[in-house]
């Protein structure tokens, strides 16, 4: 889709795209800290770990989300300037 905005900072469809993955990076977030929590209180090999492996779930979308945000609001901002230098 296409909203005609000259910048992605500005295009409801990028901001969109980002928030929703942003409100499922919280929901991985607050998943790996009930498992951290679960994990302290009752060290088992199993739950010791799922809260690994939750952690890891949650990093991982973090890291991409910060990547593609990035790319996605300043890779144009950047190319713009690189266009005019």
């Amino acid at each position: 889709m296409d909203s005609g905005k000259d910048t992605a900072g500005e295009d409801p469809y990028t901001i969109a795209d980002l928030k929703i993955r942003f409100h499922a990076t919280e929901a991985l977030l607050e998943i790996a800290g009930r498992a951290i929590d679960k994990g302290l209180a009752e060290p088992t090999p199993e739950n010791v770990s799922d809260a690994t492996i939750r952690t890891a779930e949650a990093k991982v979308l973090t890291a991409r989300i910060a990547i593609d945000a990035t790319n996605r609001l300043l890779g144009h901002t950047l190319d713009a300037r690189a266009t005019r230098a």
